[in-house]
């Protein structure tokens, strides 16, 4: 029977056929584990899998073809046993390849859906092959579907679980079991998307703190072109977490969730510099969140009549990680850098850095 099933997940691999109207990419995650797809949101790359390809690990080698570039993943959110579905933060190569938008994903597949309707299943191997079956839709409930293969000669095999399915040209659902050797089930695409959605907006669970960043290797202060803190806009939640703690590297900086937006000033060392990549970093620790919108500006006119223009908006990783470039290089005096929120609302937000180069 394990056979049986792991060959039925294989063949519902080529289940897609029509081009994706999001041109979602397909994803090879711990070949020949399974399969996810790619999506980037406010400059952050994510791979979405059922939570069962990658069970056991956090970590992620994941794979896409034509033409075929390699990256890797770090899960930090799933769903089970509610829903088998996970999310991971993508770094490497694979991240240029990361272009559908997450709020292009359908929020309603009611019109793109219905019993008998043509589905395709689109997967890539671990060597880049991009692989397509044909379908039809023989059920549909809330959050999912089921999917017999259209050609008798077709079966399911092991390892494309997480394949995406469309129709209509969009991504409607995401394979996460083979029910028998010609027959998938599906979550629906909807049912996917309203769950990121709520952890997008801060509204979901927290992700966990990653096991590889630690208070003890946490580095503190300012640091390339960064000179000194003119201003902030909030005092912190202690007197030892100020902005000018952070600054000093004596303490990382810890300010109550109601303080956000959080405007902090930034004065550059020797005066106007050319800067074009602007680094964020803050450690999840019990009782703290790390910072999640992000806007850079740098000011233009004089320092007693500046006006600011935009550097960047970005997203920091829910590991607390950011990186703002502008390959043009920019040059200023100083900058100003606003957080507009967390990844978890309630907690204190936290910031270990910035780095200025």
């Amino acid at each position: 029977m394990r056979k049986t099933v792991n060959r039925a997940l294989f063949a519902l691999a080529a289940l897609f056929t029509t081009t994706m109207g999001a041109a979602t990419e397909p994803v090879s995650v711990n070949s020949p584990a399974g399969q996810g797809f790619a999506v980037t949101h406010n400059t952050i790359c994510y791979v979405i899998l059922p939570e069962h390809v990658h069970l056991g690990t956090t970590e992620l080698s994941l794979s896409a073809g034509s033409p075929p570039v390699r990256g890797a993943g770090r899960v930090f959110q799933s769903f089970l046993p509610s829903m088998d579905l996970s999310v991971a933060v993508v770094t490497g190569g694979l991240t240029e390849r990361c272009r559908t938008r997450f709020e292009d994903l359908p929020r309603d597949i009611v019109d793109l859906i219905s019993l008998g309707g043509e589905t395709s299943f689109v997967t890539v191997s671990g060597a880049g092959q991009i692989e397509r079956v044909q379908g039809h839709i023989d059920l549909i409930t809330y959050e999912m579907m089921e999917i017999e293969i259209a050609d008798e000669g077709d079966r399911l095999f092991g390892g494309r679980s997480g394949g995406i399915v469309t129709a209509g040209g969009e991504p409607v659902g995401m394979i996460i079991e083979a029910i028998t050797d010609r027959r998938a089930r599906a979550l629906r695409m909807d049912a996917i998307v309203a769950r990121l959605d709520r952890l997008l907006a801060n509204r979901g669970e927290a992700p966990p703190a990653p096991a590889d960043r630690t208070e003890a290797d946490t580095t503190i202060g300012l640091f390339g072109k960064a000179g000194d803190i003119a201003a902030c806009s909030a005092g912190p939640v202690r007197p030892e977490a100020s902005c000018w703690a952070m600054r000093d590297g004596a303490h990382p900086l810890l300010v109550a969730p109601d303080d956000l937006p959080l405007q902090i000033e930034l004065r550059l060392e020797g005066g106007t510099q050319s800067i074009r990549r602007v680094e964020m970093r803050a450690v999840r620790a019990p009782g703290s969140t790390v910072p999640r919108s992000v806007i850079v500006e740098r000011r233009a006119g004089s320092p007693d009549r500046p006006s600011w223009l935009s550097f960047g908006r970005a997203d920091m990783t829910p590991f607390g990680e950011l990186t703002l470039a502008h390959g043009a290089g920019l040059r200023t005096g100083a900058l100003r850098i606003t957080i507009v929120d967390s990844w978890q609302a309630g907690k204190a937000v936290r910031l270990d850095s910035i780095a200025v180069r």
